[in-house]
């Protein structure tokens, strides 16, 4: 049974007019009456008595009538079922390293799910160069990294250069009071490193290169290296935008020295460049572009 014949059919039934069926179902006069003599022929039965230019229901059909609109709505029904399934059987898989998660793999998943409800997405948070890895061998659509873990076979777009900025904890002082100066933390605490980061090899030389003496201790999460500074373990060179809260709430002090001042970090959207982007990854890259606009993905 052709839906169209059934929709035919509904719509004389309130028209009782087989020229104005024809108006409202953007048909001539000459389908309508082919529609319901299918309908009828299929039924076995007359569904309507002609009077002229006008129709009325017989009995048959207008008990016909409730079936046939349950016939379109169980019709709508099949169909955005099979949309949502359609739409939900999207999948993204994003890989992170631990300090892209933290600064905008939030927003980039809340804009998603707010855009896309049935988009399905994955994540994976690894370090910088398994990060790079994982997108290269296939195993994630995207992702989110900073700069220096460079591979073949991935496309690196920059989003953010952030400024870099030494954290220390609290000492409970005035809050008013001169912030401690960085050199009297260094001489007495760890220096906590992320290892993969590449602003590492430039700092750590230019500490060498002023004979200043330190300490590292390797922590490759940051997350967790802003938790061994806030509990007064030892100091860190972190991207501004991953303590920004911190700073402005007290739990820990960022200091500026001026040798820093020439060192950022670079977030940077990577994919796969041996792989045709999927459209989630084109829905991820058009959020980016327009947070970041100016950019090209």
């Amino acid at each position: 049974m052709d839906l169209e014949w059934v929709k035919t059919f509904l719509t004389a039934a309130t028209t009782e007019n087989f020229r104005e069926t024809a108006r409202r179902r953007f048909i001539n006069q000459a389908t309508v009456s082919h529609h319901i003599a299918h309908l009828e022929h299929e039924l076995g039965t007359l569904l309507f008595e002609r009077h002229g230019r006008h129709v009325a229901l017989t009995p048959a059909g207008s008990h016909f009538v409730p079936y046939a609109e349950r016939l379109l709505s169980l019709a709508h029904e099949g169909s955005k079922a099979s949309l949502h399934v359609a739409e939900k059987m999207e999948t993204l898989t994003l890989a992170a390293s631990f300090y892209a998660a933290d600064v905008l793999l939030p927003w980039l998943c809340q804009s998603l799910l707010t855009t896309y409800p049935l988009l399905d997405i994955e994540v994976q948070l690894l370090s910088p160069l398994d990060t790079v890895k994982t997108i290269a061998e296939g195993s994630a659509d995207a992702g989110l990294v900073q700069d220096g873990a460079h591979r073949a076979g991935v496309l690196y777009q920059p989003l953010v250069e952030d400024a870099l900025v030494f954290i220390v904890a609290p000492d409970g002082g005035d809050l008013d009071a001169i912030p401690p100066s960085w050199q009297s933390h260094i001489a007495s605490k760890r220096l906590l490193i992320q290892p993969d980061n590449r602003y590492w090899t430039p700092i750590l030389q230019s500490l060498k290169d002023q004979e200043i003496p330190f300490r590292t201790m390797d922590v490759n999460d940051i997350s967790i290296t802003k938790k061994l500074v806030a509990g007064n373990v030892g100091i860190s060179i972190v991207p501004e935008l991953s303590v920004t809260r911190e700073i402005i709430e007290g739990r820990l002090i960022g200091l500026y020295p001026h040798w820093l001042s020439h060192l950022h970090d670079t977030l940077l959207w990577i994919r796969s460049h041996d792989r045709m982007a999927s459209p989630a990854v084109l829905r991820a890259e058009h959020l980016l572009l327009r947070r970041f606009p100016g950019k090209t993905l």
